[in-house]
Parts: structure tokens; sequence; C-alpha cells
């Protein structure tokens, strides 16, 4: 298992078309730009209307610099928060879903049912410090004692006759998310062509405290480390001689442990037969181990095992064997304890924020509240998710999102149909894989339906005034459901992340497009009387974006079932070589921006991005187009005397205003896969010509270069 603090990373996607070969039915300029069209003078439509006025900056002609007049006023009237690097209109709107739900984990409602009301106690179970405080270190040290006692903390009368290794393994792998020697979790078979997808054991190396090459290069790292560590065990009630030697000893197994790690770089998929595993590291007793963790199914010797570090197991055991139980003892407690440290009195809190400013450098403490609900949000995030679309996404909202994709994916086709550079072999390939994807939106089916809903927290044990059990408790319920999944066929049903996220994922190995309710919300979506040129600009380019990552640089290479195929995915020779061509276009162009006037972003590195970019906004246009000529012309907003054309592309670039600092701009180039926004905007713009036509921007302007650069 992952620990509790680890983030779901999802996979982004993108390739793009060249515009000069893009070629709509009819001109969508007189489909959209009429000078009849009527004005919305709707509350609602006046409210968009002025905030669209309050951030554009009417001094910059949008022809030079479309983000700067689209977004310049925002950047100018928004501050960045404390502890914040920089702050964007994602960032506002994913602190605008958190208020709604705190809000509403605060309120008590007639109709909550018995998983919402699980959900609310954690949640003030947290936030109860006086409680937490007047318990003191009593949890920590029932905590111990059900791992079999810990050596440090028993002064002097522990004894080693009395512990036995294996069985506190056992406990410690079924009960916590710690990562202790290995870990041991459930992942879709790996093996090639296995259309089953049924899951099987995995078995990894464990990761350890800090990263390896400052851990063990840093002194002054490894010092702080090792006073924190002496500082909760004698909160725990060892003396601090005595803790500051233990620790000391638990580091350096620690560092010997990290001596055998297997980089990343170098991990396989090793599947075998559990009896081949035991033959191979007979230290452990491995069939044992197993049918402990998955107690309601019987492991065969037979059972498929796939070994992530495969080099680092027997390494491992014969450390073990080397070592005094006593040393193994501290070191397995303390790497459970080390998780909780947090969850106790505000000794141990004072005492884990400090060591966290030092070796992160953060200074910022969130309020109780916002800690509270980061804990919520990590453990329990699918109810929040019930929680997030009952009071700010309906099933009507979801029709529409689903209908926009829709018009998308046939823009996608369409598009595909009139790239010359793609041979009918190849294309035909690529509209086989779009029909193909996978579309989930807003949030799982069976968040409207209360008895499954309930049926999956049944088991889970939430009591009052119990912080610290109610961890405890989540943890196990967690570990109990994956291990629950072990034979079972991939659940094709199952998001990947929680329905109130403010982001959007395209799952390469699933060939899937995921569209969570957390961003379908303005200014991204409008779900009533706003006109939905600034949807299709804002969600649509998002949602054609995930899409297009199918087709770029790396998406390309993987078939309509998410398996890694390289180049034998039905394109041609020649289609390769055209699309190859048209990226290394998109590298120069987005190699020639710069950030604080000297650093150069990474237009290889940023790629895929850079043509979902392209793809998406190019798509969302047809679609837009497709949909009026549907529907007739809507309405246009009041007070800004804008064309649909030009609110769709101001609805694109308004999602993008970012406020930065240096930092966060040199972060960008350095550790980002996406352009900085800025560039993304323009970038992307400028090789669209009917965006040109909307602004009427002369050719030869910034945003109608000559050249342009385009893929999908």
């Amino acid at each position: 298992m992952k620990p509790r603090s680890e983030k779901l990373v999802s996979l982004y996607l993108m390739l793009f078309l060249p515009s000069m070969m893009l070629c709509h039915p009819s001109n969508p300029s007189t489909i959209i730009r009429s000078k009849s069209a009527k004005v919305c003078n709707h509350e609602h439509c006046r409210h968009v209307s002025d905030q669209i006025l309050k951030s554009i900056n009417v001094s910059v002609n949008p022809c030079d610099n479309f983000f700067e007049y689209s977004c310049g006023s925002w950047i100018k009237n928004h501050t960045i928060p404390k502890g914040r690097t920089q702050f964007s209109a994602i960032t506002q709107l994913s602190m605008n879903n958190e208020r709604i739900l705190m809000d509403a984990l605060e309120t008590d409602e007639p109709t909550d049912s018995p998983t919402l009301k699980k959900v609310k106690n954690f949640y003030r179970s947290c936030l109860d410090t006086k409680t937490i405080d007047q318990r003191g270190k009593e949890p920590a040290l029932k905590f111990i004692h059900q791992m079999h006692s810990w050596a440090l903390a028993e002064d002097g009368t522990w004894d080693p006759k009395m512990w036995n290794f294996y069985d506190t393994l056992k406990l410690l792998h079924k009960t916590s998310p710690a990562e202790i020697f290995f870990v041991v979790d459930v992942i879709p078979n790996p093996t090639k062509h296995d259309k089953s997808k049924k899951e099987v054991i995995m078995i990894d190396q464990a990761s350890l405290d800090l990263p390896q090459i400052i851990y063990f290069t840093s002194a002054a790292d490894i010092r702080l480390l090792w006073r924190y560590m002496t500082e909760v065990g004698h909160l725990v009630g060892a003396k601090t001689n005595k803790s500051a030697e233990t620790m000391k000893e638990v580091i350096k197994f620690e560092a010997q442990l990290a001596k055998i790690l297997v980089p990343k770089s170098a991990k396989r998929y090793v599947k075998v037969p559990l009896q081949k595993l035991e033959k191979a590291v007979p230290g452990l007793d491995w069939h044992g181990h197993l049918q402990a963790l998955f107690e309601n199914r019987t492991i065969n010797k037979s059972e498929p095992v796939v070994i992530l570090a495969n080099s680092y197991i027997p390494k491992m055991i014969d450390l073990i064997k080397k070592t005094k139980k006593s040393i193994l003892s501290n070191y397995m407690v303390w790497r459970t304890l080390k998780e909780v440290v947090p969850l106790l009195d505000r000794r141990f809190r004072k005492t884990y924020y400090k060591f966290k400013e030092k070796i992160q450098g953060s200074a910022t403490i969130k309020p109780r509240r916002k800690i509270c609900f980061s804990y919520t949000d990590n453990i329990l995030g699918p109810i929040l998710g019930s929680l997030f679309v009952r009071k700010a996404f309906s099933p009507e909202s979801k029709a529409k999102v689903e209908d926009m994709m829709s018009k998308i994916i046939q823009a996608f086709k369409e598009n595909a149909k009139e790239e010359h550079w793609l041979s009918p072999q190849s294309e035909k390939a690529v509209r086989e894989k779009v029909n193909a994807a996978t579309i989930k939106v807003g949030y799982p089916h069976y968040l409207w339906n209360e008895n499954e809903f309930s049926a999956r927290y049944q088991a889970l044990e939430i009591t009052d005034g119990r912080w610290f059990e109610n961890i405890v408790n989540t943890d196990k319920f967690s570990l109990m459901q994956t291990f629950a999944k072990l034979g079972q066929k991939r659940d094709k049903s199952h998001w990947i992340t929680v329905p109130h996220l403010v982001n959007a994922f395209y799952v390469i190995t699933k060939n899937e497009v995921v569209i969570p309710a957390g961003i379908l919300q303005p200014p991204f979506f409008y779900s009533d009387v706003i006109p939905r040129s600034i949807s299709y600009g804002a969600i649509g380019h998002v949602l054609g974006h995930e899409l297009t990552h199918g087709f770029d640089d790396t998406g390309r290479k993987f078939d309509n079932a998410g398996e890694l195929i390289g180049n034998a995915t039905g394109w041609s020779k020649l289609s390769i070589k055209h699309f190859k061509e048209k990226a290394e276009c998109l590298v120069k162009q987005f190699g020639q921006y710069k950030v604080l006037n000297k650093f150069h972003v990474d237009g290889k590195e940023t790629l895929g991005e850079n043509m979902a970019d392209g793809g998406g906004i190019k798509m969302a246009y047809r679609a837009y187009v497709d949909w009026i000529k549907e529907n007739g012309e809507e309405e246009i907003l009041p007070d800004l005397d804008k064309t649909s054309q030009q609110l769709f592309f101001i609805g694109y670039a308004q999602k993008e205003c970012t406020k930065t600092t240096s930092t966060s701009e040199f972060l960008s180039v350095t550790e980002d896969v996406h352009a900085p926004t800025k560039f993304r905007v323009l970038g992307t713009l400028a090789n669209m010509k009917e965006f040109s036509e909307a602004f009427d921007c002369p050719l030869g302007t910034t945003m109608n270069p000559k050249a342009k650069c385009d893929v999908w």
C-alpha cells in the first residue's frame, strides 16, 4: 500500500494537427458572428459579464498578447495567499469547492445517511483538539501494545524471546499503511495482452522516510531526523538518552536498507508463481504471510505474484537475519508510529510541525479546520464526493457535459478524416481508438444509489471523540478493500480520482477520459442561461485536451485497450513520419519561449501537453460550431461587445489566469510537463487561424504568425 499522504497521480497526454488543413463544412464566422445576435439580460449573464470585464486588460491589443488581454486585470486584482508560490483560477475554484465541503461537513441534515454521518463524525473528531490533548499519549501506548510492544518504550523489560518478528510483520502489513521492509498490494495483471486483467498480488520494496539521495548524503538532514525521532520516543515514554541511542541504530539500519534499494529506472515486473518465490527467497514464510493478509481467500502455491524490485527481496531477507531483534522491533514500530504522530496531543503535533518546517522550509501551519478537511479528503474522499455532487453538480449538468463530449468526439473523428497526412489505414486506427475510449463525467454512478453507496462503507467503524482510533480504523478498512480485490476482474467502473477534484485525466493504460464534477463549475462550465460559447471554450478545451492525449507522442503508442505496443497501433510508417515532423515544429515553437528573460521552456518535455492543448481547443471549437448548427444562434453577454466566437476564446484563456512569482515561473520550466500557463494560451492560439479571424488579427502579428504549428 502507498503511504496515506501520497496523492493519486494521473497521466496526461496530448497531440495536435496543422491549422492550415482544418476545414469546416461551412465558414464558422458566418455561423457565429451574426450582428443580429440577441443579448442575454438575465442576472446571471450580467454577473458573468461583469467578471469577464474585471479580468480583461483593455489597454492590451488581443492580437499582441491574448493572455495579458484576457487575464491582465485578474492578475492585478488578486494576491497570492501566504505559503503559496502562485495563485490561479484553478486554485480559486479548488478553494471554493473546499469551502462548500467544509460547510457541509459542519452542518447536520435530517436526510443524512449513515455513511454521511460517519464522514461528519470523522471530521469532527479531528476538530476536537480538547479531547485529543486530554488523552495525551494514551492512544499511542495502546497502539504500540497492539504491535506486540516496543523495545524502546519497555524501559528494559522487553524480552526478545517473547517477540516474534514474523508475527509482528504480518500484523503491521494487515493493519497499517506504513511501508515496512516491503509492500504488498493488488494490481491488474500486467501480463501483456491479458484481456482478463484480473487483480494479482504485487510485492515491491518499501519507501524510506526521506528521498534516498538527500537522506543519506546530507548530514544536516540526518541530524534533523534523528532529533525528531528522539523527541517522539521521549514523548512516548522513553528516557532521552536511551531514545537518542536507539534512534541512531534505527537510522543506521535504514541506511543499510537504502543501499540495497532498486532504482525506479531499474524496476521490472517479474511475475512468478508463489512456490517459485518461496524457493528463491526461503527466509520468509511467504505463503503464511500472504494467507494472513488475504484471509478471505485461499492462497495456493500456484498463486501468481508480481515482484517489482526483484533483487531487493533476497538482500532484504539477509539483512533481517543478521540484525538484532531489538533493532528490528524499534525500526518496525517507529515506521508505524511516525505515520500517526500528528494525530496525537499538542506536544506531538508541535514536534511534528517543527520538524516539517525545518526539513521542508515551510513555516505555514494550516488552520485546524483545513488540516481536518485534508485528512477527511485523503481518506474518505469518495464520501466527500457524494456530498459535493449533491450540493454542486446535478444529473442535468452531467448530461450537458456528456452531450458536449459526444460532439467533441465526433469533431475529432471528422477532423481525422480531413488530415491529409493520415493515411486511410492510420485514420481508421485513430477512429477505432476514439470509439473505444471510456468517458467518465462527473461522478461514479453508485454515488446516487444510496443502498450501493452505504453497502460499500458498512464495515467502516467511526467513533465520536476518538480521532486516533478513527484513523487506525480507516487504515484497516482501506487495506481490507484492497486485499478483497485479489482475483477479481478489473473494475471498469472504478474512478482513479474523487468527484470534487479540480482536474481532468486521460488514463493511458485504460484509454479512459475522466472529468470530475469538481472542474465542472464556473468559470469552466456553466449549466444555466450563460451562453454555451464560454463553456465550450473553457471546459470544452479540457475535454478535447484529455481525448487528444490518446494520440500524442506517447498516447499514440498505446492501443484501444491501453496496451503499450509501440508503432504497431495500425498507423502507417508514412503517417508516423509526418506526425514526428509536425511534432518537431511544436518542439521548436515552444522552445523559443522564455521565463524570467532567460530560462527556456523545454519543447520536448512539454510536447505532449502542447499537442493536447492544440487538439483540445480545435475540437472544442469545431464542436461548438456543430452545436450552433443544431440549436441556432445563441445570445451574447451584455456590456461586452463580444461575439460568440470571441467569448469562446476568452472562456478558454480566462480559465488559465495565473498570478506567479519568480519561484513558480522557474519551477514551471524545470519541473512541469506543462508549459507556463501564459505560453499555453499564447502558443496554442497563435497556431489557430479561427482565433485570428475572431479578433481580426493581421497576418504577422504575435497572435497570427505566418508560420504555424499543428498536429491534430
